[in-house]
């Protein structure tokens, strides 16, 4: 495969991004390779990113923020924030309690700042390029539930197939697959669930046979991804410390003062020693604009990193030769792996384990 090449076009502001959501019910995506600068992506087929939707004050609507954590920060004002505010309205909440009033009433007086609480918090997605069975290539954003359920299957594929999930051909030899992210439920109770897409095939022996799902890509993807292929390491800029901590501020007390669309000012907000400390200095982050060029996927070994439950640096997943293949004889294909000095299924449990 040729080298693949940043997409500047990805950069522009004035691009039209393809979005594709993880609707109720069955969602089949073709997890595409890693894609931008090397040094960036890491060998990961995924950007993590943790954002906040605030107003933007020079718009005066509701956007999203990224946080310095997603350019190596240790410290970020809306997870300081969320942790007072949970404290607080704990303590209030005690004091009610002690108080003598009655649950519904307690409720009630919270309400206002509850319904602001979950919003101002960090959200954590991980961002991938993928193609929908139509062949639109687009990013997806999926939280770590559907996240854990995916690396899950890619460690699998990689032990049964010693191949690539992400590759973009479709190959015997060498190839991706299709993934189901299965949604079920509403709110808190939504629950995700991944698993191959499969298929009918005929065998002339065996006759139907259900099997994973390796059919092509749409050759416009395989052929252009280097022009179509998002830089997910510019979805969204990065705030440093300080201009994430003033627009959080800015909303906070604008809340205090106004309210929301349900209630009118909630002063609950307001936390004197967040609002009038003194950020701290730190080393301005800026948004990512990778040029160089990524090393293209290899066949063999499969070298794509995948991700430990905090997503920070580790060994990729490694497969080795396939000695036997039986994949037109079984219902799912697999092979027999020549073990490495350190079991590959040890090291698929260690990744999804953390």
């Amino acid at each position: 495969m040729a080298d693949i090449k940043i997409n500047q076009e990805s950069l522009k502001a004035s691009r039209d991004w393809k979005r594709h959501k993880v609707a109720d019910g069955i969602n089949t995506f073709r997890f595409l390779p890693p894609f931008g600068d090397p040094e960036v992506h890491n060998g990961y087929a995924y950007r993590k990113w943790s954002t906040i939707w605030l107003i933007d004050p020079s718009s005066g609507k509701r956007k999203p923020f990224a946080s310095p954590y997603c350019a190596g920060e240790d410290k970020c004002p809306v997870k300081e924030y969320a942790d007072l505010l949970k404290t607080k309205l704990e303590d209030l909440e005690a004091e009610l309690k002690a108080s003598g009033a009655s649950d519904e009433d307690i409720k009630a007086r919270l309400a206002p700042a509850r319904s602001e609480q979950w919003r101002l918090k960090l959200n954590h997605t991980f961002a991938y390029n993928v193609s929908d069975k139509a062949g639109v290539l687009g990013l997806l954003e999926i939280k770590k539930t559907a996240h854990d359920g995916v690396k899950a299957s890619m460690i699998k594929y990689i032990a049964d197939y010693s191949q690539d999930p992400t590759e973009l051909l479709s190959e015997k030899d060498n190839s991706g697959v299709w993934i189901n992210i299965n949604r079920a439920g509403l709110g808190k109770d939504t629950k995700y669930t991944t698993e191959f897409n499969s298929v009918m095939v005929n065998h002339p022996e065996l006759g139907k046979l259900r099997r994973d799902d390796r059919s092509p890509l749409s050759e416009n993807i395989v052929n252009n991804y280097a022009k179509m292929a998002y830089d997910l390491s510019s979805i969204y800029t990065i705030k440093t410390y300080n201009e994430l901590k003033d627009l959080l501020v800015a909303n906070i007390k604008l809340l205090a003062k106004n309210g929301n669309d349900k209630f009118g000012a909630i002063p609950d907000l307001i936390i004197p020693s967040f609002l009038d400390s003194v950020a701290p200095v730190t080393q301005e982050a800026v948004s990512e604009e990778p040029t160089t060029t990524v090393v293209p996927q290899g066949k063999k070994p499969v070298t794509l990193k995948i991700g430990g439950d905090d997503e920070g640096e580790d060994a990729p997943v490694v497969s080795t030769t396939a000695t036997t293949r039986v994949e037109d004889v079984v219902n799912s294909a697999t092979v027999n792996i020549v073990a490495p000095e350190d079991d590959i299924f040890k090291m698929a449990e260690d990744l999804i384990n953390g």
